[in-house]
């Protein structure tokens, strides 16, 4: 019988990851078993299941596991939310991305418009000056 992942309650595949991770400011030496590298990756820096979304970029991509859209969640869930105004921000996103989102996924010109003019200014703002993965 395959066990479930403690992270995503996917089945676990047969890989084990040991790190130290950081549980309430302290590292701890840790055995993890997790269904893929992505979501050892995913809980290692926080991206929590109830948190994931990240609508507008996985319209652009179509692909909610692309890494541009992963650095997007990985900002959110490590800097964002911890900033009231941030916090602010993601609530009114929640909102309103989804349909925005639903539009985007569509039409290819608006993908495209997206992704030059939104996303790929977003994460190169991500990359120099506030996040490093």
């Amino acid at each position: 019988m395959l066990k479930n992942c403690s992270w995503c309650n996917g089945p676990i595949g047969e890989k084990f990851w040991f790190r130290n991770i950081n549980v309430n400011g302290k590292l701890k030496k840790s055995a993890q078993k997790f269904c893929s590298p992505k979501c050892e990756f995913e809980f290692a820096h926080e991206v929590t299941p109830e948190k994931s979304g990240c609508f507008v970029a996985t319209a652009v991509y179509n692909d909610y596991d692309h890494p541009v859209v992963l650095d997007l969640r990985i900002f959110r869930d490590t800097y964002l939310d911890k900033l009231k105004w941030g916090k602010e921000f993601i609530s009114f996103y929640y909102n309103y991305s989804p349909g925005i989102a639903n539009i985007i996924g569509k039409k290819k010109i608006l993908r495209f418009l997206a992704l030059i003019f939104l996303i790929k200014p977003l994460h190169l703002i991500i990359k120099l000056f506030h996040f490093n993965r």
